[in-house]
C-alpha cells in the first residue's frame, strides 16, 4: 500500500504532461519514450512546489532514496521469504519521507495537500 500512496502523491504533484513539459524529463530511447521516471516526477514535483529553493533541492535529492525504498518494498511484496526487519525498515522510512513532503509548503505557502 506505501507504493501506491508514493505513485498517488507523486502523480497528484506531478501530472504526465507538465512534467513531459519540463526540464527534467527526457525523452527515452526505445520502446517507451514517454514514459516518466520516479525521479523526473519527485524533482519535477520538488521544484514546482517546494519553497525555499535549498528545500527543494534537498527533497529532489531524496528521488535516490525513495527509488531504493521503492525497490525495496516490491522486495518486500513478492511471496516467499520475508526479510521483517528490512521491509519495516523501508515502510518506516518510506512514511518519514512521505511526512517531510506533506509538512512542507507549496510555492504560494499551502499546505501540499490542503492546498
Amino acid at each position: 500500500m506505501m507504493r501506491q500512496v508514493f505513485d498517488h502523491f507523486f502523480s497528484c504533484l506531478a501530472p504526465d504532461d507538465p512534467v513531459r513539459q519540463s526540464e527534467f524529463w527526457t525523452r527515452k530511447l526505445g520502446e517507451k519514450p514517454d514514459q516518466i521516471y520516479r525521479s523526473e516526477r519527485i524533482k519535477y514535483a520538488a521544484h514546482t512546489h517546494i519553497k525555499p529553493l535549498g528545500l527543494a533541492n534537498a527533497l529532489a535529492a531524496s528521488a535516490k532514496q525513495i527509488n531504493d525504498l521503492y525497490d525495496a518494498a516490491n522486495e518486500a511484496h513478492k511471496r516467499g521469504t520475508l526479510d521483517e526487519a528490512n521491509a519495516n525498515k523501508a515502510l518506516l522510512t518510506m512514511d518519514s519521507i512521505l511526512k517531510d513532503w506533506i509538512d512542507h509548503r507549496d510555492v504560494s505557502g499551502r499546505s501540499l495537500i490542503r492546498g
